[in-house]
């Protein structure tokens, strides 16, 4: 019975990570209508992301993020240049 249990810990840890897996597609931004770099917790292990704010006519103010490529290291995203091999 012990090594029952041990796998139901275990399982429901692995269980508990997968569902607070973060999605950047669809948070808040607020530069309407323009492609920036954005990092956010939880997201992309921590690297930057290349991403497009797309508005919205009920709130032209605020508009949610799509995100249009990873970017394999933190600092290293331009939003004219998009993903760098390595940070300027």
């Amino acid at each position: 019975m012990k090594y029952i249990s041990l796998t139901a810990m275990i399982m429901s840890v692995a269980l508990a990570d997968i569902a607070t897996a973060v999605n950047a597609n669809g948070e808040t931004c607020t530069h309407v209508d323009a492609v920036d770099c954005g990092i956010l917790a939880g997201y992309n292990n921590g690297h930057s992301f290349l991403y497009y704010c797309m508005g919205e006519e009920s709130n032209p103010d605020i508009g949610q993020i799509s995100v249009i490529r990873n970017c394999s290291c933190t600092g290293c995203c331009d939003a004219f240049d998009g993903c760098m091999a390595h940070p300027p």
